[in-house]
């Protein structure tokens, strides 16, 4: 990890009362049982945050774009779901999802 520090909250729409947040390299590395990757030579895991609409999945990813993140991939809309992937600072691999109701 870099040392970059970012942050869901509940308020944006990470889920009633869920918390998602990235602190420093020293930090996380005390939580950790192991060493700690490096998330831009490899992937570990795939984050993903589900959310409720289209809309929100896109400012999601725009909002993480923004502030320096990277696209992954192309949006994907397959019929009943919609997502569209990027990188935070540290290279981790988030995914924005939601479940498209087949009746709208």
């Amino acid at each position: 990890m870099s040392g970059n520090s970012a942050g869901l909250s509940g308020g944006d729409r990470a889920g009633a009362g869920a918390n998602v947040g990235a602190g420093a390299a020293g930090r996380f590395a005390s939580y950790a049982r192991r060493g700690v990757v490096d998330a831009t030579a490899g992937t570990e895991v795939i984050l993903v945050l589900g959310v409720e609409t289209r809309d929100q999945v896109d400012k999601l990813a725009s909002k993480a774009e923004a502030a320096g993140g990277s696209p992954v991939g192309t949006p994907r809309d397959d019929g009943y779901r919609y997502q569209r992937g990027f990188t935070d600072l540290d290279g981790q691999h988030w995914e924005a999802l939601c479940l498209i109701d087949p009746a709208s």
